[in-house]
């Protein structure tokens, strides 16, 4: 039996219940244990230490969008994700008004789901008149794709991430990242090289990382070269199969 673990550390919190039984049951030799990143993998040894546990990133099928060769105005920071607390919306719009005065040519956009609760209506007023921030609501997939089109560079602001999806299509496409170091994604980059980072919760640092990229659009090209070379090392689904037919072929 193959467990493979994507939980945050708030899942383990809903399994109390059950975690005598689960402790008696992960003990067997019959059960290989994997995550699919470091700190999927940390959050469960956390929770339930002493059983071994790898790493098994997921692989992601290679997609395509119309490219637009057209020069756009604007440079264009974007936030992918279920608009919630966790994926850290609210940091993303504290780094923008740090950088403020470049409001005139960049474009700041959240796109995701936006549930009625009281975050979301926090993030509704603080964007209110603000011409620049753009929300777009929950959208479909295809459509997500044709915007990388547009995007110049992807935000993973989140408070805790296990290995966002996002942050993988981003690197697909050859775009720069600016990622938490509480996303798993943080364990495949290079600053500078293949993607940029900031500390989890520093709005400070990430205005300082998004100001970066606009000042220094030339080298951004570079970058995006350098994390596509990562997606097809890491996230491709050759990849994937390659590291699955040995993870079934190994002995438990």
């Amino acid at each position: 039996v193959i467990l493979w673990l994507h939980e945050a550390l708030n899942f383990y919190e809903e399994m109390n219940y059950w975690k005598e039984k689960i402790k008696k049951e992960i003990v067997s030799k019959q059960l290989k244990v994997y995550a699919v990143s470091l700190n999927a993998k940390n959050n469960f040894i956390k929770n339930y230490p002493g059983k071994k546990v790898d790493i098994l990133p997921y692989g992601i099928p290679q997609e395509y969008c119309d490219y637009k060769k057209e020069k756009k105005k604007n440079f264009v920071f974007a936030v992918i994700g279920y608009v919630n607390e966790q994926k850290g919306q609210d940091i993303f719009l504290d780094a923008i008004e740090k950088i403020e005065h470049n409001s005139i040519y960049i474009e700041c956009w959240i796109i995701g789901k936006m549930p009625n609760n009281h975050y979301v209506e926090q993030i509704r007023r603080r964007v209110k008149n603000k011409a620049y921030i753009k929300l777009f609501g929950e959208i479909t997939h295809d459509e997500i794709i044709q915007l990388y089109n547009e995007i110049d560079v992807l935000v993973v602001a989140s408070r805790e991430d296990m290995l966002p999806m996002v942050a993988t299509e981003a690197m697909m496409f050859e775009k720069t990242c600016i990622v938490s170091d509480a996303a798993g994604t943080v364990n495949y980059i290079e600053e500078y090289v293949n993607g940029l980072l900031f500390s989890k919760e520093n709005s400070d640092e990430l205005a300082e990382k998004m100001l970066w990229c606009i000042e220094n659009k030339n080298k951004l090209e570079s970058i995006g070269i350098h994390a596509r070379k990562t997606y097809e090392q890491n996230f491709s689904m050759k990849v994937f199969e390659s590291n699955l037919e040995r993870m079934i072929k190994e002995k438990t």
